[in-house]
């Protein structure tokens, strides 16, 4: 009776999975808060990695990590020859003599909340190579004549570089010759000199640089510091004694400004201009001559360069705009020229006439202070011209025009006392192609001295 019950369970349970399945009732989704994340089965989207840069030491590797699901975190670990190196977790590493001959890879670990960590690793790169250095060409310092002394500089090597030094004469070493700076001996009297650096540092490929050559090895000039004689002003001229050299040496000269080699200054002598006015002056003499050492001495500096002590007493050195000066009784100062004052000329009085053609009205405020004790108008005691670049003065009546009626004119400013200031405009009818290089002329009625103003 049990074996019998059993086999009618047994074909029941066949029966029912036989049985056609029932039409599914239409799915509903619950509104209920889930407890589980949307995302927990799924796998997180990776790359392989990949390394960029060169493999040799003393360069820098940098890992592009590819594309990864949006909100992962990347962390990285490089490994020389399949082992970790210690440390080197960061997104670049900088290869060391250490790692010479291994093949390096990093490793891309991505952790997201709900996914499993993931790993990805390089393909790995060719063995790193032994690094290049940096390694400049020397230079000598100092003269090559019998007695002096040579000193090298090397320049910025690759920072902890051994450098080990040879001097070499016409191309060949120089027995003993291996520290940084030689005594030229008559020895290598009428030989070029070089200098070779040889450089060396672990994992790097050693380098090496040698020198131009110097000048033959000459005898020593006899030289002498040079003195600058003169007055340190503007419009001056200043003279360079070179003192006493070596008979038969060619002496050439050059003239700073602060240090810095003026343009065209070669001459023994100097004229200073206004672009050297608060500068202090030096001259420099080279002498050469066959069968020496070329050497070069440079002058004490002079004071810093003055004004011109004339300035304002002739049209070729002027006082600039805005200069405050002292003309007979009075104090003037004339501020910046306007060159083309008809527009203002204009709007000041409709019965102004505007200047003939090729001609322009010039016109300049000027301040008046009496420094006298009887009472005078300004424009009794003084008067203005513009002389223009051709030489010529021009006043307020040329060719038959007139600057007319004035804004603010000087010709009405009235009597004034001592100490008393009072500012108006002068005009002039000026030739419109002579104004650029023009200057104002002051002149006093009664004491008949001039001063020049530029624009």
């Amino acid at each position: 009776m049990l074996l019998r019950s059993s086999v009618v369970v047994i074909a029941a349970t066949t029966a029912a999975a036989l049985a056609p399945a029932a039409a599914a009732s239409p799915a509903r989704y619950s509104t209920a808060p889930s407890t589980t994340s949307w995302y927990a089965s799924d796998a997180m989207a990776s790359s392989v990695p990949t390394i960029v840069g060169t493999a040799a030491v003393g360069r820098l590797l940098a890992v592009r990590p590819g594309i990864w699901t949006p909100g992962a975190t990347l962390s990285y670990q490089w490994s020389a020859a399949g082992i970790p190196i210690t440390g080197a977790i960061a997104s670049k590493l900088t290869l060391t003599a250490a790692l010479v001959g291994k093949r390096i890879t990093v490793s891309v670990v991505g952790r997201l909340a709900g996914s499993a960590t993931v790993t990805k690793k390089s393909i790995p790169t060719g063995p790193v190579a032994l690094g290049a250095l940096m390694a400049p060409a020397p230079a000598i310092a100092g003269s090559p004549a019998i007695g002096l002394r040579l000193a090298v500089r090397p320049g910025s090597w690759t920072a902890g570089t051994k450098l080990v030094y040879q001097w070499l004469a016409a191309g060949r070493p120089i027995a003993g010759a291996t520290g940084s700076a030689i005594t030229v001996t008559t020895a290598l009297a009428g030989k070029r000199i070089t200098v070779r650096v040889t450089g060396t540092r672990v994992g790097y490929v050693k380098a090496v640089r040698t020198s131009l050559p110097t000048a033959a090895v000459g005898r020593v000039l006899k030289t002498a510091t040079p003195t600058v004689t003169g007055v340190a002003a503007v419009t001056k001229v200043l003279t360079a004694r070179p003192g006493i050299w070596t008979t038969g040496a060619a002496l050439s000269y050059h003239w700073y400004a602060d240090g810095v080699a003026i343009g065209g200054a070669t001459k023994p002598t100097f004229r200073l201009t206004s672009a050297q006015l608060g500068k202090v002056i030096t001259v420099r003499i080279t002498g050469s001559k066959a069968g020496y050492a070329t050497s070069t001495r440079t002058s004490a500096a002079t004071r810093k360069v003055a004004p011109d002590p004339n300035r304002g007493t002739s049209r070729t050195s002027p006082y600039s705009a805005g200069t405050s000066f002292t003309l007979g009784s009075w104090a003037l100062r004339l501020g910046h020229t306007v060159t083309n004052a008809w527009p203002q000329i204009q709007l000041e009085n409709m019965f102004n006439d505007a200047p003939n053609p090729g001609w322009s009205y010039v016109m300049v405020p000027v301040t008046f202070t009496h420094l006298a004790g009887d009472p005078i108008g300004p424009w009794l005691d003084t008067d203005f011209n513009f002389v223009g670049s051709n030489g010529v003065a021009y006043s307020q009546y040329e060719d038959s025009q007139t600057c007319g009626v004035l804004p603010n004119s000087a010709i009405n400013i009235g009597d004034m006392y001592r100490g008393a200031t009072a500012t108006g405009n002068v005009c002039a009818v000026v030739p419109t192609s002579v104004i650029a290089g023009g200057v104002w002329r002051a002149e006093t009625d009664l004491w008949n001295v001039f001063r020049y103003v530029g624009q």
